[in-house]
């Protein structure tokens, strides 16, 4: 279920209209399965996802005494250790080195749900991620995104991205989710909201009246999270080039899963008027 982090920033308004943009097979399989894909972080397309600016590196010694003087470290595991080594220099740099070892594969334990913040349709998105007659997009809200979740298991973690410079800028936080919450410049377009799950690495078992720690392998691609989808899914609009007949399709598909949801054919594509 959602949960909140003190590193993800919420919008401004609960109400804020979010867009998934999706092929008629990904659309599909969202109503069959009533669950939405996260996809590892690793395999987005960006091997930026995770990675630290040069600066925010080289302040870390600083952010990383001041976070462990204010006891604020977000994962307590990572507490007692960091007080005991603190004041020995070679331990301390010893436990800095693990955070960036941890840290190169926190990607692949890192599954990630992506929005498209905008009070309208998009021509980029439906460019970029609906390419052809067959793209479809979801319209919700970021409250029915933080809603939708209810039955899950998993803590989910919602906010919006930060658009930075990355040869200049530093994270506000320490938290090592917090990198993939900012993302370079160059994708500001995009105005992107990220639902984000941390899978485990391991798992303490027991043998024989011994506890163990067992490794977890994490999944190739990604999983999938149940949703409830009268909660999540507003209105959906088929792509500006989709034709009557699919019009048909979808809207008799979504009353076979008995979804009471509005399907809307975009106009983006009109002809002008003059």
């Amino acid at each position: 279920m959602y949960k909140q982090r003190s590193c993800f920033v919420k919008p401004d308004n609960a109400s804020q209209n979010i867009w998934r943009y999706m092929s008629f097979v990904k659309f599909v399989s969202l109503l069959d399965s009533s669950a939405l894909f996260f996809s590892r972080a690793d395999k987005i397309g960006d091997p930026f996802e995770g990675s630290y600016p040069p600066l925010h590196l080289n302040n870390r010694n600083t952010l990383m005494r001041e976070a462990i003087e204010k006891d604020n470290l977000a994962d307590s595991r990572h507490k007692g250790l960091a007080k005991r080594n603190a004041a020995n220099e070679d331990f301390f740099n010893r436990w800095l080195l693990q955070i960036s070892e941890r840290a190169e594969t926190q990607p692949i334990y890192t599954l990630m749900n992506c929005w498209h913040m905008n009070d309208c349709e998009s021509a980029a998105m439906w460019t970029l991620y609906a390419k052809n007659e067959e793209g479809i997009a979801i319209k919700s809200t970021y409250k029915g995104l933080e809603t939708c979740f209810a039955k899950s298991t998993s803590n989910i973690y919602i906010g919006k991205v930060h658009y930075v410079d990355y040869e200049n800028a530093t994270f506000e936080s320490i938290d090592h989710l917090a990198p993939f919450i900012y993302k370079r410049k160059s994708f500001e377009h995009e105005k992107e909201l990220r639902a984000i799950i941390e899978l485990p690495r391991s798992e303490t078992l027991m043998e024989n009246n011994k506890k163990y720690v067992k490794p977890i392998q994490p999944p190739d691609d990604g999983l999938y999270v149940k949703v409830d989808l009268d909660i999540l899914i507003d209105q959906i609009y088929l792509a500006p080039t989709s034709s009557d007949w699919r019009y048909g399709l979808v809207t008799r598909l979504v009353r076979k899963y008995r979804l009471e949801k509005q399907v809307i054919q975009s106009r983006m594509d009109n002809p002008p008027l003059y």
